[in-house]
């Protein structure tokens, strides 16, 4: 069996089957009872060179080339079916608190009474029905061992959905109940699943801020315009809430933590063009009748006319002449209209975000409001939520512009090379930077906060005489948490950007510079270099191109610096974090000068992404 991640503290495992499911080593499963067919059931095996396969632990098919298992097991018996009833983490953490309380505490285990014989194999599914009878999986068995009388711990598989979406590479993976746009069968006060209230505490004054609407786990579309700057870099002093209105109230009965608030990069407050913006959610919802997502349009925009009927905010009059901006509708409405409101549409039995109140006006008939049109800004919606979820290492914020800028490597003689921080104790920085060095020789800094270094990992392919795999990741012994670190993709980013470089220097002044890639990619830049000297290698791994606009600071000293390991980066335009791109690998004599026309050459990082990931993974750390 072939381990495509691994995470030691998540104790949850994904193994990629090496071959169709009829030539897998696999042992048909023993199930008490018809409800559990154990057509998703597996046994997992250990390959032995002599006698029979070892029996290693239990699993769950999720996909034709999936099984998801607990990342510890080490024994397994026959799988049985083991009926239990879930317990309140209070419960659980009250009937031992010694105990319990150390697996409860970060909210990714929970815990269940069995009613019958026992718990065997580590992996093994936890399963909820839904009222057709539809099973769904929701935990795995824990390899915490724990009293026989005790409560069984599991695995809770809703927090890691989005890590496992990007290990199989797909988003067919959903909760129970997660279809997008379908009003709960007894709405129980809540007419409308996917909406969400976003309050701000002003001076101890709760004020509205506006109405969001879920569309997946971790993401809400809302209006752009109505947050501060101060709430664009902490949304954490938001409070995003849901509500039912049971007799004649209403009710508070669920609220989420905002990580991000990512404006649209093209929103102008002046003529409120494309006011939309997208909520990140620190946490994934976990999805129910009364919480769950709307669909997006995904056709033609123009396609998506809305009739006379029902939406969000009541029964409406759409109107042919709309004398909004680009991109808006117009609608007459008996009902009342709020700004910064979601208004929906019905499809074919499904419910669409249809729009955003920009403008409202009153009269003594009823209401006409002008809304921006969402069905035009999927494609938008598409590209931030899967780029800025999927993102290599699974960094919540990324690094903005000015706070990681002056990372460095550091031995006894002074800085020997700057590094990009891309984890609080994991630094990344060229590998000829590290050459004939120890670990206990280096530091690594960030800020104000120095570390030593716990352990250098070198790219197993690097040839210093031609810079081939010329990357290593660094590994601190101490967290740098004074900056945030860079985000790196997962997949190429589909988005336009700018790639930028930073040329970093001590004090105020910050010398960033746009990458013009050259015309004639690495070949050409590895002929300039060769007439110097240098060799390069053009199988991959390297880009090139001019620093826009460097010249201009001819006779500055920080020209003849070194900058070897400083960062390249995407750059969006938004101003809501950046990417990592590469790292400077070849020093100039003179950055500002055009010293026979020689290129600035990166190593590209995105190139290394897999071998990165199976590194950091490896790490048995908390960052």
């Amino acid at each position: 069996m072939l381990i495509t991640m691994f995470f030691k503290r998540f104790f949850l495992l994904l193994l990629s089957l090496s071959c169709a499911f009829g030539e897998c080593i696999q042992k048909p499963v023993e199930t008490l009872e018809a409800p559990l067919s154990g057509q998703w059931l597996v046994e997992l095996f250990q390959r032995s060179d002599q006698g029979e396969p070892k029996k290693v632990c239990g699993g769950t098919i999720i996909d034709k080339q999936f099984v998801i298992t607990g990342a510890d097991c080490i024994e397994s018996l026959n799988a049985v079916e083991v009926f239990v009833k879930g317990v309140s983490r209070r419960n659980c953490r009250n009937s031992d608190a010694g105990f319990y309380t150390e697996h409860l505490v970060e909210k990714k285990k929970f815990c269940a009474e069995r009613l019958n014989g026992s718990l065997g194999s580590t992996g093994g599914g936890f399963y909820i029905a839904d009222k057709d009878g539809n099973l769904s999986l929701r935990g795995i068995v824990s390899s915490v061992k724990v009293k026989p009388d005790g409560y069984a711990l599991f695995t809770d598989v809703a927090s890691y959905l989005p890590w496992i979406q990007e290990q199989i590479g797909g988003t067919n993976v959903q909760t129970t109940l997660s279809e997008c746009g379908k009003r709960a069968a007894i709405d129980a006060g809540r007419p409308w699943p996917w909406q969400g209230q976003v309050y701000r505490n002003d001076s101890g004054s709760i004020q509205r801020v506006a109405s969001v609407a879920i569309i997946n786990e971790l993401f809400l579309v809302s209006p752009a315009g109505v947050y501060s700057s101060s709430e664009l870099r902490d949304p954490t002093q938001l409070s995003l809430t849901f509500t039912s209105h049971e007799s004649g109230q209403a009710q508070v009965f669920h609220s989420q933590r905002i990580g991000k608030i990512i404006r649209h990069e093209k929103f102008y407050p002046e003529s409120g063009s494309n006011n939309i913006a997208l909520l990140q959610l620190q946490t994934p919802l976990r999805f129910s009748e009364r919480l769950s997502p709307i669909c997006l349009w995904r056709g033609d925009p123009r396609e998506f006319n809305i009739e006379v009927g029902r939406g969000g905010t009541g029964g409406f009059t759409p109107e042919k002449d709309c004398d909004g901006p680009l991109n808006h509708f117009c609608i007459e409405t008996s009902a009342p209209v709020a700004w910064n409101d979601t208004f929906y549409s019905e499809r074919d039995g499904s419910w669409y975000l249809k729009g955003i109140t920009a403008n409202v006006s009153i009269g003594e008939n009823g209401s006409r409001a002008m809304l921006l049109d969402v069905p035009r800004y999927t494609e938008w919606i598409d590209e931030n939520t899967v780029f800025r979820r999927k993102n290599l290492l699974g960094n919540l914020n990324c690094a903005k512009r000015f706070i990681n800028d002056y990372t460095f490597i550091s031995d006894a003689a002074g800085k020997k090379c700057f590094a990009a921080h891309i984890k609080p104790t994991i630094l990344l920085t060229t590998a000829t930077c590290l050459e004939n060095v120890t670990a206990s020789e280096i530091t690594g800094t960030s800020g104000n906060q120095t570390s030593p270094v716990k352990s250098i990992h070198v790219h197993p392919r690097f040839n210093s005489c031609n810079h081939a795999n010329n990357i290593a990741i660094v590994q601190l012994g101490q967290p740098l948490d004074s900056a945030t670190p860079f985000c790196l993709h997962l997949d190429p980013p589909k988005r336009k950007f700018r790639l930028r470089s930073l040329l970093p220097n001590r004090g105020f002044e910050r010398h960033f510079y746009d990458l013009a890639p050259s015309p004639g990619g690495m070949l050409e830049c590895a002929d300039q270099w060769r007439r110097e000297g240098v060799e390069l290698d053009t199988s991959g791994g390297h880009l090139c191109g001019e620093l826009e606009g460097i010249a201009e600071n001819r006779g500055d000293p920080f020209c003849t610096e070194k900058f070897e390991g400083s960062s390249l980066y995407y750059d969006y335009g938004d101003g809501q974090g950046v990417y990592l791109r590469g790292l400077l690998d070849l020093d100039k004599r003179n950055h500002c000068e055009k010293l026979l026309e020689l290129p600035e050459v990166y190593v590209d990082v995105t190139f290394y992404a897999e071998w990165i990931r199976d590194i950091v993974g490896a790490f048995r750390e908390d960052s």
